[in-house]
């Protein structure tokens, strides 16, 4: 016999799976004129998917992306790059780990912030 937990379960995956996999298979038939809402449905369905992967290699990911020059298709305004994208979704896993555990302290090196921040001021004002 099955246990409950695991029947309640596996009908609760059937319930969400089901109908995303529906809406997913409309939207991916509507890629051949490449809409919009197709691309942006699509993409945040495989973001959710790839969530727990970036959660556990997103330095290893970002290291490797360094000199990619890999662009996002007609997802994101003004084209961005994948590094970028990337650096993006670090730097906020990075500082949503601080925010749940206080141990997960970044990295403070003020020999390197310091000459970064005239930086920035030099470029914000010219």
């Amino acid at each position: 016999m099955t246990d409950p937990r695991s029947a309640v379960r596996s009908i609760l995956i059937y319930v969400i799976c089901l109908p995303l996999a529906l809406v997913l298979g409309w939207q991916l038939t509507g890629l051949t004129s490449w809409q919009r809402d197709s691309i942006l449905t699509v993409g945040i369905v495989l973001g959710v998917l790839l969530f727990p992967i970036l959660l556990r290699w997103h330095h290893p990911l970002l290291v490797l992306s360094w000199n990619t020059i890999v662009v996002i298709p007609a997802i994101l305004p003004g084209r961005p790059q994948v590094r970028l994208c990337l650096t993006a979704a670090s730097f906020l896993i990075s500082y949503l780990m601080y925010a749940l555990d206080r141990r997960h302290k970044p990295l403070s090196v003020p020999l390197v912030a310091r000459p970064l921040l005239a930086f920035a001021l030099v470029v914000v004002v010219t």
